[in-house]
């Protein structure tokens, strides 16, 4: 009798499986390891993309989104005079008569139900001055609005001082909101929100505290000193008057209600952005333009400013460099040390990619393109706001800005990202 020895395959066949075998094995393998390139097994876990998009009530570009208390963000303002619209889960068209917000006011949160707008241009914008002369001609208002989500109510607030647009606006620790830059005068103002009152800002002179160089459309970020004292950190936009030169960064002293001009010429810059990282109390300018009198150069460099020492420090800036040149980005803090670049355009066109920054240890500095995330549009002057679902996982509303084709985009996009697939 025979015995059954069942299906034989060649010794051949058998150790080629085996080979494939382990070179399946070594390629995953290999794919979970880290290096300089990738993230360790997470690029595609880091980030997905909602592929349903909301879209807005209106085509917003140059607008301000707040959020309020934890899950609801204010989009106001556009390029054209336009009501505000509020985003809870989905876009809602509930303020429409509400009331109308104008383009480059500023919007602040002053509290978990209430947001201050102040100021804007009754101008609409032609794709946010391609032509820097166009600004001569836009007429700015005084107006102030508080939205009160409460109750779902316009509050009316009283005036600023001066007309002011392209300004910014600062939470001060005491609950003012400074109000710099942006009108005909160089001076400073706040609103307090308890006695909705708008008043100069007055030094130790008894006088109102003046800019250094009057300026628009600049960054101003909100900082303490190592010695427990307050600052506004004031960098880059355009001189107010002709021919809107960019001028150097300076800093306000809340104390004092004094200025202190840093005069460091070549540190000025347009369409950047500017984000206190927490964690290890660094001001990071992010990319943005220059001019010179031949050309406009996009920006691949970040500037570091240290807050515990008040000085821009060159040593450090060398740790943090983009992939990518880019201008009307935006820089969103997703937690105290993860800070994630979005969009822009260079001189190449309009950018739909990604940069993540992990300000952990000194060997994991450098900016991360993401290379596995995009967004589905490309676009500028848009708007990006963090959403916390839970410890780890967050979503990041994506909202208006213009495309390549420089045409106001109605669709927003979600990034939803668990920081717990972050490994490196």
């Amino acid at each position: 009798m025979s015995s059954d020895k069942g299906l034989q395959i060649p010794s051949t066949i058998k150790n080629g499986y085996i080979m494939l075998f382990i070179g399946v094995l070594l390629l995953t393998l290999s794919a979970c390891q880290p290096n300089e390139e990738a993230y360790l097994c997470t690029d595609f876990k880091f980030c997905t993309l909602h592929q349903k998009q909301p879209a807005t009530v209106v085509r917003r570009s140059i607008s301000r989104a707040t959020r309020i208390g934890s899950e609801h963000v204010l989009i106001s303002g556009s390029d054209s005079i336009s009501h505000p619209e509020l985003f809870v889960q989905s876009f809602n068209d509930n303020l429409n008569g509400l009331f109308k917000q104008y383009p480059l006011h500023t919007a602040t949160a002053i509290n978990n139900s209430r947001v201050l707008m102040a100021g804007g241009v009754y101008n609409t914008l032609d794709v946010f001055f391609t032509d820097i002369t166009v600004i001569d001609n836009y007429v700015a208002t005084n107006l102030v609005n508080i939205y009160n989500y409460t109750g779902q109510t316009l509050e009316v607030g009283d005036n600023l001082k001066q007309a002011r647009y392209g300004h910014t606006a600062s939470l001060l620790n005491n609950g003012q909101v400074v109000m710099i830059g942006g009108g005909s005068s160089a001076k400073l103002e706040t609103y307090t929100p308890s006695l909705d009152n708008c008043q100069w800002m007055l030094n130790n002179n008894d006088e109102p505290a003046e800019l250094i160089y009057n300026r628009l459309f600049h960054t101003g970020t909100h900082y303490t000193s190592i010695e427990n004292k307050e600052a506004v950190l004031i960098v880059g936009g355009l001189q107010y008057n002709p021919p809107h030169e960019i001028p150097a960064p300076e800093i306000f002293h809340v104390d004092t209600r004094t200025n202190q001009d840093l005069n460091l010429t070549d540190h000025g810059r347009l369409h950047h952005t500017a984000t206190l990282l927490p964690a290890s109390k660094e001001i990071l300018i992010i990319g943005g333009q220059q001019n010179t009198a031949s050309e406009a150069t996009v920006l691949q460099e970040v500037l570091v400013f240290d807050t515990a020492n008040e000085l821009f420090n060159p040593n450090l800036s060398e740790k943090y460099q983009l992939n990518t040149p880019r201008k009307q980005h935006t820089a969103t803090l997703l937690s105290d040390n993860y800070l994630l670049v979005i969009g822009g355009r260079n001189n190449d066109g309009v950018l739909s990619t990604l940069e993540l920054l992990v300000n952990k240890d000194a060997t994991s500095n450098n900016f991360r393109l993401l290379e596995n995330c995009s967004l589905s549009i490309p676009r500028y002057n848009h708007t990006a706001t963090v959403i916390p679902l839970n410890n780890t996982k967050i979503r990041v509303l994506v909202c208006g800005g213009y495309n390549q084709n420089n045409e106001p985009v109605l669709e927003a996009e979600i990034l939803e990202i668990d920081l717990a697939d972050c490994a490196f």
